[in-house]
């Protein structure tokens, strides 16, 4: 029994790196899905430096905790939903949607006249942000071999640890940049802000989905699988 078990285990590990092997364009996937998971957890703390400016365009100082606090909770509760809804209808689908979400949000962020505005819409940054977390990670575990999936998450992992370094420092540089006086040509201080905290992520967030419409190709025998699995696991939590 345990030499049958060991060479059933032994010839799936071999079909799962197959099949991972044979992902096309497997490098621009890989950028793409890194550079919307530094945009994701970057926006936890690039608000922190800004703060205090925000505050002071937008009043509101008694919502100051919110505005950092709503889009963690946003992220985190819908995380799981994301993760059943990428089974049910496929992978690309749902973080085509959940990059969408972020963008919009970040959009409507930029635009914010009061502090309600800015906390309901860094919510929908949230949002998708939650989508954007464990989608990305799935996709890794579908297009990397068993050996190389250890590696590529301690890279993936590594952002958040990059991002509560650079997050604030990018902040800081955007809205000091947009004060520094003299030194700073006129049209560039139109650009730049507490606002550009925001719409930075539209052009990046385009790109990223531009590369994943092109490149990335789920298979659809696995979105059937995972679907049909995960009906099985629905009906018998529903018994």
């Amino acid at each position: 029994m345990g030499v049958v078990v060991t060479v059933s285990g032994s010839a799936t590990e071999k079909k799962v790196e197959a099949d991972a092997e044979v992902v096309p364009g497997r490098r621009w996937i890989t950028a793409a899905l890194l550079l919307v998971m530094i945009l994701a957890s970057m926006e936890t703390t690039v608000t922190s430096t800004a703060m205090p400016t925000i505050v002071g365009a937008l009043k509101g100082l008694e919502h100051y905790s919110w505005v950092g606090s709503i889009y963690l909770l946003a992220s985190t509760i819908t995380m799981p939903l994301y993760g059943r809804l990428s089974d049910l209808l496929g992978r690309k689908r749902v973080l085509m949607f959940s990059i969408t979400l972020f963008a919009v949000g970040s959009m409507l962020a930029s635009m914010s006249q009061s502090m309600g505005q800015l906390i309901l819409f860094r919510g929908m940054q949230g949002l998708g942000a939650g989508g954007i977390m464990p989608v990305v990670l799935t996709i890794l575990g579908d297009i990397f071999t068993l050996k190389e999936r250890a590696a590529m998450q301690a890279v993936f992992s590594s952002v958040w640890g990059t991002a509560a370094l650079a997050g604030p420092a990018l902040g800081a540089f955007l809205v000091g940049t947009a004060g520094a006086g003299e030194h700073v040509p006129a049209w560039l201080k139109g650009v730049l802000g507490w606002r550009s905290i925001f719409w930075v992520n539209l052009p990046t967030g385009v790109v990223a989905m531009v590369v994943l419409a092109v490149k990335y190709h789920e298979k659809r025998s696995q979105k059937t699988k995972e679907g049909k699995r995960s009906e099985t696991e629905g009906g018998g939590s529903q018994l």
